[in-house]
């Protein structure tokens, strides 16, 4: 059997019946690169008809400022204290009833400086931390901080007897992260109004216990906030869970009952502009960026993050970061997302914008920031 690398596999095509497609939906949700802008996911699996909705503000103990001083918080979203880099690896991937040979990328972390991460973020950033009950599982999360594509949040999710709601394995922090099992009747999604962002889910295992899961979730939006948008987590209780729904012959409508919450006082972190010769612009934040021009890849759907083959930041002190490369096997970014003629990175490590010299894509792309 031929060897691929994991992008390639994610690109084969198989053709399926209808009803063997919707029902491997989610199970593969995570194996699959997005090409358009995501939905939202309840509505397009499901065909959710919401039956509540519930606003509500949590309030909190202030122990999130002692974390973000100490660099608790910004080592769980940016750091690699407890990360352990992570070799290419030989595995075989299963699409539907094929095994094709494949190699997971390599993943490394970098350190993060904790006071510096909170003199340039902290007065974006999550000062509380917020706990929410998710059926019999609890969320409590540690830490957010978002520009207007995407951002990073840390959270611990837990449950006694063992965490049942989140799916994960060896192969999952370099594969496309953690997902919800499929038996689980709850959901939880970072949204913008009716705009839902995709993510990885990254599992610290160093920390997490059978009981207690350790995470770091990598999300962007396929359509950049706007001006007053104000993220919120939002938790889905369906009326039957994702198996539930495939053996009674995939109903037509399931209801859910949604409640929406603040994330206290976090707000935008802003954005710098860079520019390529070409005249494409991308927009830098210290931990993703996004450029939307079509002149460095050929789209057909939308922006295929398998068209990215290289992707470099460029310091000033002479080192770089970089971010993947395909042919190479590496991939050190938290999340990727290709939506319409939009291609958004999300850093699994912090990256003041003033160090950067140039950010290179597919090795002849050179943009440097105004």
């Amino acid at each position: 059997m031929k060897k691929m690398n994991f992008e390639e596999v994610l690109k084969q095509d198989v053709t399926v019946s209808p009803q063997v497609d919707i029902a491997m939906a989610e199970a593969y949700s995570k194996l699959k690169a997005q090409k358009t802008a995501p939905k939202k996911q309840g509505k397009k699996r499901f065909r959710i008809t919401a039956a509540i909705v519930a606003a509500a503000v949590l309030c909190a103990s202030s122990t999130m400022v002692f974390a973000a001083v100490n660099g608790g918080m910004w080592d769980n979203l940016f750091g690699n204290q407890t990360k352990a880099d992570l070799p290419a690896k030989e595995t075989i991937q299963t699409k539907l009833d094929k095994k094709i040979p494949a190699t997971l990328p390599s993943k490394s972390f970098a350190a993060v400086d904790a006071e510096e991460a909170q003199k340039l973020l902290g007065k974006y950033a999550m000062t509380e931390p917020l706990t929410v009950k998710i059926g019999d599982h609890t969320m409590t999360i540690n830490g957010f901080v978002y520009d207007k594509n995407g951002g990073v949040m840390s959270y611990t999710l837990e449950r006694k007897g063992g965490v049942t709601m989140l799916k994960a394995d060896e192969n999952s922090n370099q594969a496309k992260g953690a997902y919800i099992d499929n038996d689980s009747g709850y959901r939880f999604y970072v949204v913008n109004g009716e705009d839902y962002s995709g993510e990885d889910t990254y599992v610290d295992w160093s920390q997490s216990t059978k009981e207690r899961y350790v995470c770091t979730m990598y999300f962007a939006w396929g359509t950049p906030l706007e001006e007053g948008d104000k993220p919120q987590l939002m938790v889905s209780k369906m009326s039957m869970s994702q198996n539930e729904w495939t053996a009674a012959g995939e109903v037509d409508h399931i209801t859910s009952e949604d409640s929406y919450y603040d994330f206290g006082n976090v707000t935008t972190v802003p954005v710098t502009t860079a520019k390529a010769t070409n005249g494409s612009v991308m927009e830098v934040s210290p931990f993703a960026l996004r450029f939307t021009d079509t002149k460095s890849v050929e789209t057909k759907e939308g922006f295929d993050p398998g068209d990215v083959k290289r992707l470099e930041l460029k310091l000033k002190d002479g080192t770089s970061y970089l971010v993947n490369d395909l042919q190479g096997n590496v991939k050190n970014s938290g999340y990727e997302l290709g939506a319409g003629t939009g291609f958004t990175v999300v850093y699994n490590r912090l990256i003041d914008t003033k160090n950067i010299d140039s950010i290179v894509v597919n090795d002849d792309i050179v943009y440097t920031l105004q």
